[in-house]
């Protein structure tokens, strides 16, 4: 019998809001520090919306083991309403292959559900592989519990 490898996590939950409202705030960099389940989200350098495939924005992140530090991510997928995510660089290093997005999928006018998924079956490298996964899926779900009470009553 074989390991399975695992390379991809996600995680989901139902938000009470709208499918477009959820998206919205998906796709406001400067909203990504109040739904980081990690901590490791400072702020927003860029802060235009996401809107497009191949755009970039940077973020402020800390770690114990690195302490502060830029990340600069590339949108490799933006449906609006539906699907966004991004593959994360630093310190002026390509893209390592491992992504991170949402999913959102609407139930109805006022609630819809919403995947998050972290992906690091396109890393390649030996040495980077020794570094994932770089989460777990208890910080995950924190970060969608978090997102959730951004839209409570």
């Amino acid at each position: 019998m074989t390991e399975e490898t695992v390379v991809h996590y996600r995680v989901s939950c139902v938000i009470p809001a709208s499918a477009e409202l959820v998206f919205a705030v998906l796709a406001d960099p400067t909203r990504h520090r109040d739904f980081d389940g990690s901590g490791a989200v400072r702020d927003s350098i860029d802060t235009a919306p996401l809107t497009a495939e191949g755009q970039t924005f940077e973020m402020n992140m800390y770690n114990e083991r690195v302490g502060d530090y830029v990340v600069r991510n590339h949108v490799r997928a933006l449906k609006p309403n539906e699907e966004i995510s991004w593959l994360p660089s630093s310190g002026g290093r390509p893209a390592a292959g491992h992504w991170w997005g949402y999913d959102v999928t609407a139930i109805d006018d006022n609630s819809c559900e919403v995947g998050l998924n972290y992906d690091w079956a396109d890393v390649t490298d030996p040495r980077m592989m020794a570094f994932f996964p770089r989460s777990n899926q208890d910080q995950m779900q924190e970060s969608l519990t978090q997102l959730q009470a951004l839209f409570a009553s």
